[in-house]
């Protein structure tokens, strides 16, 4: 499968607090963590599921069973705010 993030998607960093941002729309701010943030901006571009799993391992020192599991849980997450889709 692949992914990639809706255009009207904009992340921005605040000292250490990274934050999305859904159109221009105010009820559309979150914040997320560092490791989500990493993964919307590589989302700019489409990307399969392999590469993003492979770009968990290059940034995080987990298993993979586990950097599986969580992007997953991240992937849900993302599609059902309208934040990326899958195709």
């Amino acid at each position: 499968m692949q992914y990639i993030k809706y255009s009207n998607i904009d992340i921005s960093t605040y000292g250490d607090i990274y934050v999305v941002s859904i159109g221009n729309d105010a009820d559309g701010l979150f914040s997320v963590s560092e490791s989500a943030a990493i993964l919307l901006r590589k989302l700019d571009e489409v990307k399969t599921y392999d590469e993003l799993v492979r770009e968990m391992l290059l940034n995080y020192n987990i298993d993979e069973a586990i950097a599986r599991k969580d992007l997953n849980d991240f992937l849900k997450q993302m599609i059902d705010l309208k934040i990326i889709k899958q195709f």
